[in-house]
This record gives C-alpha cells, sequence and structure tokens, in this order.
C-alpha cells in the first residue's frame, strides 16, 4: 500500500502557536544550561527591551 501526500493536504498541516505560559512552563523545565541558551537568543534577538528591563531593575 502506497501512501501519497499532495502538497495540497501537507500545506492544510499546520502547528499550533504555544503561549506564552505554554513556553515559560517548557522553559522552566528545561536544565540550566538550555535555558541560559534561551536567554542568550531572547537578549539577541530583543536588545533594547532586554536593556531596559535590566536597567530598571533594582
Amino acid at each position: 500500500m502506497k501512501l501519497l501526500l499532495s502538497n495540497e493536504g501537507a500545506s492544510n498541516l499546520t502547528l499550533v502557536r504555544p503561549d506564552a505560559l505554554s513556553l515559560l512552563i517548557q522553559t522552566r523545565r528545561a536544565p540550566g544550561k538550555v535555558q541560559v541558551e534561551v536567554m542568550k537568543w531572547l537578549i539577541r534577538k530583543f536588545p533594547g527591551p532586554a536593556k531596559e528591563f535590566l536597567e530598571n531593575q533594582v
């Protein structure tokens, strides 16, 4: 039995984007090394807001 997928059928498959809470839960469950990598990526992606956030921490 052969299973053929057309582009039309494949284009209907989409991933559901996780919400913020789901991402935070996944990040908290990840090892510390992975959490640091996520933090570094976010800082590179959003340097302005990261700097502003850190400056406002007392």
